[in-house]
């Protein structure tokens, strides 16, 4: 009898401890997890939210991938990710880096537009953070040795990418209209430069500030340009081509009111491509498709990679992401890879060091994310999307 009050006791205690100390050895575990702490600057309300909303997506799924990863080859480090709304806002943007600079970020993806990258870029300089940007192409933003690097290819190649479509369609002269910014400034410099070096005339069309909400004058002396160069080379040789963001369907509903404009052909930019808000829009995405708005991006990848996140995001955006959110998703990879091979994590300089190493060697699913002199992308072929009507639904599709 007392052998079994007194198995009974030990039976009791010990679940007692276990209890008492299950928490103990619970935390020793996550207390030998290296966590890394990666920031997110992303416009997730302002005017390029379609790819804020996909980059955050394809962020969340690879910090599970690469989490899992690390997890399978018994590696105590995890990724962390913070993910900051700039509302596409300079000096948001800066606000917001400055606050993950205060929690012991250190390297952070975005923030996506080049006015963005611009304004944080002297606080990254100088307080050692790492930006890289899965959106900015501003070619003025091109500087070797800084601590800027962006997994795109600048506007250089948009432009050209550009100017070839129109000089293929038989286009002799083109009206730019232009978002008044570093990223949508530098399209236009790059679009028309390639364009009159195709022998094409680039006229000096308009330029507006980020903020107009209202594009009636804008576009009433749009429509005068375009009357006059229309009475000389025609119709048909004659296109608009414009840099802008979401602001887009201002734009074309006011457009959409003049003869001149409706009968040419549209050319648009990034920040428009695979744009939700555009396809929302009924009068907007109705003109769209009048005047064909064949829109350039960065390709999509071809590899059974490449499709399964692209359907992982889908499912949970509702629509095709646009391919920078998947540069994204390889960003947050070579930055796990990097800090993987190095032993102390806050030596700024050694990480950033391995970072340029593995980015020049790594391949993901948007392929070779290889580097420039200026830290930017080395190679990414441009696909063009346009809007159609299927079926009484409105959709991007690839045209070329």
């Amino acid at each position: 009898m007392y052998k079994i009050i007194i198995l009974v006791f030990i039976v009791i205690v010990g679940g007692v401890l276990f209890w008492q100390y299950s928490d103990f050895f619970k935390d020793k575990v996550v207390d030998e997890q290296e966590t890394i702490l990666v920031g997110a600057l992303l416009d997730i309300t302002g005017d390029w939210s379609s790819l804020g909303e996909s980059s955050k997506i394809a962020l969340n799924i690879a910090v599970t991938d690469i989490n899992d990863y690390f997890s399978s080859i018994d590696s105590k480090k995890r990724i962390e990710i913070i993910i900051k709304d700039t509302k596409g806002n300079p000096e948001k943007a800066l606000e917001e880096l400055k606050l993950l600079k205060e929690k012991g970020v250190m390297t952070v993806i975005g923030p996506q537009s080049s006015s963005e990258v611009k304004a944080v870029k002297n606080y990254a300089d100088q307080n050692n953070i790492l930006i890289i940007s899965q959106g900015s192409t501003a070619h003025s933003l091109a500087y070797p040795n800084d601590n800027v690097f962006r997994f795109v290819t600048d506007d250089v190649y948009e432009g050209k990418a550009v100017a070839d479509l129109m000089n293929k369609d038989g286009i002799k002269a083109i009206i730019p209209i232009w978002r008044d910014d570093a990223g949508n400034g530098g399209l236009h410099d790059a679009v028309t430069s390639s364009f009159e070096d195709r022998g094409g005339i680039a006229l000096d069309g308009q330029k507006y500030d980020p903020d107009t909400k209202d594009f009636k004058e804008i576009i009433e002396k749009l429509n005068l340009i375009a009357e006059e160069v229309i009475s000389e080379q025609g119709a048909d040789s004659v296109a608009i081509y414009l840099a802008a963001f979401n602001e887009v369907i201002n734009i074309f509903n006011e457009a959409s009111k003049y003869s001149n404009l409706s009968q040419v052909k549209w050319y648009g930019s990034n920040g428009v491509a695979l744009s939700s808000a555009l396809i929302d829009n009924t009068e907007a995405v109705e003109f769209a498709i009048k005047t064909e708005y064949p829109c350039p991006i960065n390709a999509e990848g071809d590899t059974d990679d490449y499709n399964q996140i692209k359907e992982r995001v889908s499912q949970e955006l509702n629509k095709s992401p646009e391919t920078y959110s998947m540069a994204a998703y390889d960003a947050l990879w070579v930055i796990a890879e990097s800090y993987s091979n190095i032993d102390d994590a806050n030596d700024f300089e050694v990480f950033k060091s391995e970072f340029i190493k593995q980015a020049n060697s790594y391949t993901g699913i948007t392929g070779s994310t290889a580097l420039n002199e200026a830290g930017d992308r080395m190679f990414w072929k441009y696909d063009f999307w346009a809007i159609k009507e299927i079926d009484g639904n409105f959709k991007w599709q690839i045209i070329i």
